[in-house]
């Protein structure tokens, strides 16, 4: 009598019933498509922003009111500016204030190296927070001139991030658009690093100059 040489994890699956999808081809759950997820963070991002303007929260990310509180934090100051920063990008505040903020207590040259690394935080803050809500949801867009524009970022990933950051800065809305891209982490922040430097000391300048015109 001869042996079956099949083995059972070589026996093939039986087929699968009228009708029924096998496990490889059964479609996503709604929410976890990328339009979806989209939807999703854009709500979550209205709710936010409403509610804090609503609660006056977002008074407090002034000049004065950031200022005030990296004095009254005495040497957890940095640490306030940082998350600061991280929390204001999100809620749409503009990136310069923080930086003002930062040579207006700590100097020109401390309060431009503080600014500068809080940046690259809240930059990395914001970039896995989208991303973690929203994923690569850009990617599915099939319009010509967002081909054009991601196939560009792909290609080129750096020069692109950087060559955004000299024009918008820390402008919250690119980091969005960059966080729903096919675009990596490590090139996200690399990019960035390089393109928020003339931009970066452009605001340390200004302020310095400001604050000394005003004394």
């Amino acid at each position: 009598m001869r042996v079956d040489e099949m083995t059972l994890d070589q026996a093939p699956e039986p087929p699968a019933a009228d009708g029924a999808e096998s496990p490889s081809t059964a479609p996503k759950p709604l929410w976890r498509s990328p339009w979806a997820r989209l939807g999703i963070f854009a709500v979550l991002l209205l709710v936010v922003v409403i509610v804090a303007r609503v609660n006056g929260w977002t008074d407090s990310f002034s000049l004065e009111g950031l200022r005030s509180g990296m004095q009254a934090a005495g040497t957890w100051g940095i640490v306030f500016l940082v998350v600061a920063m991280a929390v204001g990008n999100l809620l749409q505040i503009p990136g310069f204030v923080f930086v003002a903020a930062a040579v207006a207590v700590y100097g020109k040259l401390n309060g431009g190296l503080i600014g500068y690394a809080g940046a690259l935080c809240a930059l990395s803050f914001s970039f896995m927070t989208v991303r973690l809500i929203g994923g690569k949801a850009l990617q599915t867009i099939q319009k010509p001139l967002m081909r054009k524009v991601l196939a560009h970022l792909d290609k080129r990933p750096i020069m692109t991030v950087g060559l955004l950051r000299w024009l918008f800065f820390i402008s919250p809305p690119l980091n969005y658009a960059l966080a729903l891209s096919n675009l990596s982490l490590r090139k996200y922040l690399v990019g960035s690093a390089l393109g928020v430097l003339a931009p970066m000391m452009v605001v340390v300048l200004a302020t310095d100059c400001a604050l000394t015109w005003v004394v």
